[in-house]
Order: C-alpha cells, then structure tokens, then sequence
C-alpha cells in the first residue's frame, strides 16, 4: 500500500468522524436554538411579570397613600367628634345644673304653699268659727 493511499483513507475517516461530529454538532446546535427561543420566551414572560409586579406597587403604594389620608381625616373627625362631646357634656352638665336648681326652687315654693295652705287652712278655721260666733250673736240680738 502505498503512502498516498494511507493518507487518503487516514483522511477519509477523519473526514467522516469530523461529519459525523458535525452533525451531532448541528443537532445540539438546533437544539439550543429551540433552547433560545424558550430562553427568549421565559425572559419576555419575566419581564411581564416584572412590569405587572412594578405596575401593582405602584397601585399598593397609591392604595396606601390613600388609607393613609382616609386615617389622618378619620382622626380629624374623631377630634372634631371628641370636642363636640366635650362642649355636649358641659353644656349638660350647665343644664342639670340649672334644673337642680330649679328642682330646688320648686321644692322651696313647695313646701311655701304647704306651709300657706296650712296656715290658710288655720284662718278658715278661725273666720268659720267667727262666722258661727257673729251668727250666734245675731240669733241673739234679733231674738
């Protein structure tokens, strides 16, 4: 066998192998090609997700802005709320007041007229029996 023979068919299946390589070669390479296009697409749905999760802080962020401001007025209207129940309260502690005494003035009075109408009671005693009395003189003097 001759030298160029050998370097051909030394050649030959090294060619071949090398072919045989590629192939395989391209097949991975096809095959991270279908890898890039889920790489690509699982990059573009995070970045969605991305946006969307930016999107709905943004929204909690308005969201709590907004409870915080509803807080600071509700806090406004429960100090306005305590101070109308304080003026309240004095105002009706000032009108029990007042009704006490007035309570008192009428117990007064009261006991006033008992005393009047006992003592009213007493001088009608006293004018019927000189009613009697001036009636029995007349008897008297006309008899």
């Amino acid at each position: 066998m001759d030298l160029d023979a050998l370097v051909e068919k030394i050649r030959e299946a090294i060619i071949r192998d090398l072919r045989k390589e590629f192939g395989e070669y391209k097949a991975e390479v096809r095959q991270f090609g279908g890898f890039k296009i889920a790489i690509e697409t699982i990059s573009r749905r995070i970045d969605s997700l991305e946006w969307r999760m930016d999107s709905l802080e943004k929204r909690m962020d308005s969201l709590e802005r907004r409870i915080l401001r509803v807080e600071e007025k509700l806090d406004e209207m429960n100090k306005r709320i305590n101070a109308i129940n304080a003026e309240s309260s004095r105002r009706i502690d000032e009108t029990n007041a007042r009704i006490d005494a007035n309570n008192a003035r009428i117990n007064t009075i009261t006991a006033s007229l008992a005393d009047l109408k006992a003592e009213l009671k007493e001088k009608d005693e006293i004018i019927k029996d000189m009613l009697k009395r001036i009636q029995k003189l007349e008897e008297k003097v006309l008899a």
